[in-house]
């Protein structure tokens, strides 16, 4: 238990671990504990006296509320327990345990009130207590964070002084209640369902009620369709939906190199394009009103798919004639074809490193949002049709691998092995120190 609660975990969790550990101490019926403390300064170790934060990309302002200084404050800490005889040597142990710094000015109030209960047995010289309950996390005097435990101890005595205890404490926080206040907020995730549990689903942003952010700004890639639902959906909530995924993955927003399309009300976009700029220094384009910008994401992620997909056929073609892949990489990308994108995957077509950056199967549902566009608009895209095919190919491939699934979690650029499986191929790492063109 000792080890638990030193062990760096969320306050609230932190505290019913504490509080936990004094009721299964305890052998009373019915008992309980509180403390009187001064709280600290909430800027106690100056860390926002800057007026800048440095990033990897790039500095950021901070204003006078990040910077703002709670004064000293009194915290308080509390806690009961109840024991209920179930007969023989178990009971039932509930508690009840919070904790609250209150300062001059509520909105720096941190608030923490946690119930746990279960069972305790009782066996010669073992003890055995489980518990499980709720947290819930108020600061500012708003609903911050809310989160569910469940903890198990085992006790052992060990001669007449000595005791063995074994501890284990899970939690789960939820702490999208904290991104209600801020008037912009970004988010990229996955896939237009999961966009929909953070903005709309169980302890989401606009749940429960209270203030919600004025703009939101979504970097994901998702569908038409499934944009225009959540757009309309905030909008009864008079919030605006800025429409803006982005161009690169995590070595290119390293590099400074990130681009994004935007579309939505123009006000809106106006608006949030200085902060896009920061992370996206590369160009933020704005293309119009609605989804827009999700057309021109897909369209990008099609043209994707077909260049890694040629890439890797006139890449076999020339290894498979003599020509070393990394000599006729350094050809093609010092050329008129070179790009941003065939630099930087040159390195894994070589290597064969397939660390991930984009899975193949989010890369098969683009090509898939693709072709449907083109069907409802009447616009043929054999190229891509034909794409899309040899992308399943590699799925049928991946059932080869010891391990299917987690082949497929690796990056898309694996798909070099299952063509040169059908190339009659056998393919080794080059071993050499490839450019990525994103060198600083």
């Amino acid at each position: 238990m000792r080890a638990a609660e030193a062990g760096g975990l969320p306050p609230a969790v932190e505290q019913t671990v504490r509080f936990y550990a004094q009721a299964l101490d305890a052998q009373r019926p019915v008992g309980g504990s509180i403390e009187l403390l001064l709280a600290p300064d909430s800027n106690v170790n100056r860390a926002t006296a800057s007026n800048t934060l440095g990033t990897v990309i790039g500095d950021f302002t901070l204003n006078r509320d990040a910077q703002a200084h709670s004064g000293v404050g009194a915290a308080m800490r509390g806690q009961g327990y109840a024991r209920l005889p179930l007969g023989g040597e178990t009971s039932l142990l509930a508690r009840l345990s919070g904790s609250a710094n209150l300062y001059r000015s509520s909105r720096f109030d941190d608030i923490v009130l946690a119930p746990q209960v279960g069972p305790e047995f009782n066996w010669g010289r073992d003890k055995l207590t489980l518990g499980a309950g709720p947290a819930w996390r108020w600061y500012g005097m708003r609903p911050y964070t809310r989160s569910a435990a469940a903890s198990a101890d085992w006790q052992h005595i060990v001669g007449r002084r000595g005791q063995l205890r074994v501890s284990a404490t899970v939690a789960h926080v939820s702490n999208l209640f904290d991104r209600k206040d801020v008037d912009v907020l970004f988010s990229i995730v996955s896939t237009g369902k999961d966009l929909e549990q953070v903005y709309f689903g169980k302890n989401s942003v606009t749940g429960h009620g209270g203030k919600v952010p004025k703009i939101f700004v979504d970097c994901s890639t998702i569908s038409v369709e499934e944009s225009a639902a959540i757009r309309d959906r905030l909008s009864q909530f008079g919030s605006e939906f800025v429409a803006a995924p982005v161009s690169g993955n995590a070595k290119v927003i390293k590099a400074g190199k990130l681009s994004t399309v935007v579309s939505g009300n123009e006000a809106a976009c106006k608006t949030v394009t200085p902060m896009l700029e920061v992370v996206a220094p590369q160009g933020v384009s704005y293309v119009g009103e609605g989804e827009l910008a999700r057309i021109c994401k897909i369209a990008h992620n099609v043209m994707l798919a077909v260049v890694i997909e040629n890439l890797i056929e006139i890449t076999l073609l020339a290894n498979k004639m003599g020509v070393p892949r990394h000599a006729f990489l350094s050809f093609m990308n010092n050329g008129v074809m070179g790009s941003m994108f065939t630099r930087y995957k040159s390195p894994a077509l070589v290597n064969l490193d397939w660390t991930t950056t984009f899975t193949p199967e989010l890369l098969r549902k683009d090509l898939d949002l693709g072709l449907a566009l083109g069907r409802e608009w009447d616009v043929p895209m054999p190229v891509t049709a034909a794409t899309r095919e040899v992308l399943q190919t590699h799925f049928g491939a991946a059932t080869l691998k010891s391990d299917p699934e987690k082949y497929l979690q690796e990056d898309f650029a694996a798909l070099l092995e299952t063509m040169a499986l059908a190339s009659g191929m056998k393919l080794k790492s080059e071993n050499k120190n490839v450019p990525t063109g994103l060198e600083n």
